[in-house]
């Protein structure tokens, strides 16, 4: 099965000392073009659509950036997301 990273969100908000070490705003330092918005919570609706390009069976490491459950992550986009995978049953998603 092949393997690959979704991300629909990027960015969080840090809410405990655990987060002064996050790997995830690491690189969106690293990678600024990327990440224009810098850690700042950023819904991506143009990723929502990269699991149902995929044919082969994928497992999805889900969100590897940011929090999908994050307070601002409205209950209408976490459906969108809900959606893609309901739509992709050949995949595996690992939150």
């Amino acid at each position: 099965m092949d393997r690959a990273t979704w991300n629909p969100t990027s960015g969080c908000t840090k809410v405990s000392p655990g987060c002064d070490r996050c790997y995830a705003e690491r690189i969106t330092q690293r990678f600024p073009n990327s990440f224009p918005n810098g850690f700042t919570l950023t819904l991506r609706p143009d990723a929502l659509d990269i699991p149902l390009r995929l044919e082969a069976a994928t497992s999805h490491f889900l969100n590897s950036m940011s929090d999908l459950f994050h307070v601002d992550v409205s209950e209408e986009y976490l459906q969108l997301v809900f959606d893609v995978m309901q739509r992709t049953p050949h995949h595996t998603y690992q939150c």
